[in-house]
């Protein structure tokens, strides 16, 4: 199945990508990582790097929201998402299953086999429509503050921010989607190491 992009104003193109960096939260000093043996994004002691690729919108919106950008975990095929399920607003990673042409076997059904192998492919993210939900899900909108923290709010779903979770100190947290004045809580904030 192909997605056709029409040239209407509202695109976004890739530009640009910084790989192999680490994301850490401003509150709990840890980095944000890819699955947990429960499924889950979570922040840990342990870097995971990550491939920040940036989009160019072929027309700037008013009102400036933040450069448009994907997140892949750079030793993977994994791509963070975000998008609506059951009426919630969920924070996701996308996995590109592995093909037979790419010398692996793929561990899923075929229907979601198909539906992975065309959402994370690299090529099909070089050019997103506007109107294209499923390729919308993957661009957040990095903005930054004075501090060099930033900020990721989805492009598919405004107003809501990446953030993590109050849970006990020693433990890892828990990594969503939250809809709140992000600008008051750091819990939303992260610093990009290099």
């Amino acid at each position: 199945m192909h997605t056709f992009c029409v040239v209407v104003p509202g695109n976004f193109k890739l530009y640009n990508e910084d790989p192999d960096i680490c994301l850490e939260n401003v509150v709990s000093k840890r980095y944000l990582r890819s699955l947990s043996r429960d499924n889950m994004i979570f922040t840990s002691d342990n870097p995971e790097k990550i491939t920040i690729y940036y989009y160019k919108p072929d027309v700037m919106d008013e009102t400036f929201r933040g450069m448009p950008v994907a997140l892949k975990f750079t030793d993977s095929q994994s791509f963070l998402k975000c998008g609506k399920e059951g009426g919630k607003v969920i924070l996701g990673v996308e996995v590109r299953a592995p093909s037979e042409k790419m010398g692996g076997v793929a561990a899923l059904p075929p229907p979601t086999l198909e539906r992975h192998l065309v959402a994370c492919d690299k090529q099909r993210l070089k050019q997103i429509c506007k109107k294209d939900d499923s390729a919308l899900a993957f661009l957040f909108y990095m903005k930054g503050n004075k501090s060099g923290q930033r900020r990721f709010e989805s492009v598919l779903c405004p107003g809501w921010f990446i953030h993590t979770l109050d849970q006990d100190e020693d433990e890892d947290q828990e990594v969503k989607m939250g809809h709140q004045p992000a600008d008051m809580d750091p819990a939303f904030y992260f610093i990009i190491q290099t």
